[in-house]
């Protein structure tokens, strides 16, 4: 699931409309629909806001942890072919 897909089902279990969302996070509302499209993501200061509205972790909004709180570091990485293993080199 994406980060929109996320971003919508967050706001809609909460009964919150993107009018509402936008005006709490004082934004237009087509950047909310924007972001649930994904054809824009937030900025980092916005994405703190969305985590402590939401009460969940950057990691759950970003893809680097499930639901259940469970990481999942099973990310595909275009710099290198190890299975989606990211290498750091020091």
């Amino acid at each position: 699931m994406g980060f929109g897909t996320k971003i919508k089902e967050l706001r809609l279990e909460r009964k919150i409309s993107q009018n509402v969302l936008a005006k709490i996070l004082q934004v237009d509302q087509t950047t909310i629909s924007t972001w649930e499209k994904e054809i824009r993501q937030p900025d980092f200061d916005m994405l703190k806001k969305l985590c402590v509205l939401f009460e969940i972790s950057a990691d759950y909004l970003i893809g680097l942890e499930n639901e259940d709180g469970s990481k999942n570091y099973n990310i595909h990485n275009s710099f290198n072919n190890n299975n989606g293993n990211v290498n750091f080199k020091g």
